[in-house]
């Protein structure tokens, strides 16, 4: 058996570059704590059957307090959970989550991946493994988001419904060249479920929209068999949408209702906004934008590519962030300048990053074919070298380099410990205390930390829950899952 040096040297470095970016979150995760949710999705609240809890829960909430993340993400939420299933014994919620992650986020790289190799018809090898490593590379060091990567009840609604999303759009552009009945539905079905998430109902279905009738990439297909995967897609978003637990949460947050067209501007003004500054303020993501673009320069496509399809895929990809933000930004009467949370803008930024990754590629094929560029290899790696240097000195003298999410979780890996510890501990005397008891915990407070997810205990003094309410605070949902009749943290 003959081995191919290149291929071996090739496997080895991007084994190495992807650890460089990958081996910090492991860090982080692995001191994840139960927060939030996590608690209220643990509670055995109907049955001791957890496909019965699960059923009733789903149930539940589509009646009374719904919400973006929908139908599949509750069941995911209730039916697995860690804090239930290993009741937060050692570091098993961060071993957890740490797997979950692995096997998310493995299959979003493979997703984007397949998209660039079905939509730009490029074969497996260096070419397809650069464009690849530098997208994610754009995701994994621009900006962390506690509430995906380290909170059990984020990550269904969020991180798996961007693989959903993702991996109907990769099984879609892969039907468009094989045309074979089974990745015909399984688009369908794997649509459907995204669906069940609103945040990525207008990210399918207008990706959908964009390639099969804009794009016409099913060609020879009859009308019908292109209408059903939108119909099927628009029925269990609709289904979501019409839940009468969307008015009782919205309700929840007793707030006074900006108009539609308010909220419609500030969530197309705030997804620009954020990808803007962070080209402006991050430039290494700069600098992989730059690649991309010479790759596409370099290596082009044998596909035909138009200047008014680049135009439209980066609307489509505007809009599709924007279709799931404005959701958040109406229904809990977000302002211009209020802050969202971390999960909303994970959303908005990768579909943001991904879809503008693979518009820069496209204008770096088109520029090619458009004035028949002919890269030499030299000149490219004299180009991006010349970029790497410039935009690595501007990273590194303007201090941004401490920005870099893989920097920055090294140097505060002592407080991701110490937060880990504090939380830990509180959570231990709650443990501690007599069934019943009214539990007050006094600390004076750590040094806040991004790449932690805390407990969420607070200060607030509520009632214990009774059995019709079903759902509460973290206070109110971690005393009844530890037997107390409240918890109260006060932190200086």
């Amino acid at each position: 058996m003959r081995f191919n040096k290149s291929r071996i040297i090739s496997f080895f470095v991007f084994f190495i570059g992807y650890a460089l970016l990958f081996l910090p979150f492991v860090f982080s995760v692995y001191y994840t704590m139960p927060a939030n949710d996590d608690y209220a999705w643990a509670l055995r609240w109907w049955s001791d059957n957890r496909f019965i809890e699960t059923f009733e829960r789903v149930r539940w909430n589509y009646m009374n307090c719904y919400g973006n993340s929908g139908l599949l993400a509750i069941v995911i939420q209730v039916l697995i959970n860690p804090l239930y299933l290993f009741d937060n014994a050692g570091h098993s919620m961060g071993i957890y989550m740490i797997v979950a992650d692995v096997i998310i986020f493995s299959g979003i790289i493979l997703s984007f991946r397949k998209i660039y190799q079905n939509l730009f018809e490029i074969e497996a090898g260096l070419q397809l493994n650069l464009i690849t490593f530098f997208t994610t590379a754009i995701l994994a060091t621009t900006y962390y988001y506690n509430d995906v990567y380290n909170w059990w009840s984020g990550m269904p609604g969020y991180s798996f419904g961007m693989l959903l999303g993702l991996a109907t759009i990769a099984k879609l552009t892969k039907y468009f060249n094989t045309k074979k009945t089974k990745d015909y539905v399984v688009m369908i079905i794997l649509g459907v479920l995204a669906c069940t998430n609103m945040m990525f109902d207008v990210f399918v279905g207008a990706t959908y929209v964009l390639l099969v009738f804009v794009f016409n990439k099913a060609k020879g297909d009859k009308l019908m068999k292109k209408v059903m995967p939108l119909v099927a897609f628009i029925i269990s978003g609709v289904i979501q949408v019409i839940a009468p637990g969307n008015y009782g949460r919205m309700d929840r947050f007793d707030l006074e209702r900006q108009g539609i067209g308010t909220s419609i501007y500030i969530t197309f003004f705030r997804v620009v906004q954020r990808f803007l500054l962070t080209l402006k303020g991050k430039p290494w993501t700069l600098l992989f934008f730059l690649i991309i673009l010479s790759l596409g320069l370099y290596y082009g496509t044998k596909k035909n590519i138009r200047l008014v399809n680049i135009i439209l895929g980066a609307f489509v990809t505007i809009f599709s962030a924007f279709g799931g933000v404005i959701l958040y930004v109406f229904g809990q009467d977000k302002g211009i300048d209020t802050e969202f949370a971390t999960r909303i803008n994970f959303f908005s930024d990768y579909i943001t990053f991904i879809g503008m990754a693979i518009v820069t590629f496209a204008i770096g094929c088109w520029i090619k074919q458009k004035f028949n560029v002919m890269l030499k290899k030299s000149v490219l790696l004299v180009a991006m070298t010349g970029i790497t240097l410039g935009l690595g000195a501007l990273t590194l003298f303007t201090g941004k380099y401490n920005e870099i999410i893989q920097i920055n979780i090294i140097q505060r890996a002592d407080v991701i410990r110490e937060s880990y510890y504090f939380w830990n501990d509180i959570i231990d005397e709650v443990i501690a205390a007599e069934d019943g008891a009214d539990v007050v915990i006094k600390r004076e407070n750590v040094d806040w930390c991004p790449y932690s997810y805390y407990t969420s205990f607070d200060d607030s003094v509520l009632p214990a829950l009774t059995e019709e309410e079903k759902y509460g605070t973290c206070n109110q949902c971690a005393s009844l899952y530890y037997d107390v009749n409240s918890i109260v943290v006060i932190l200086d």
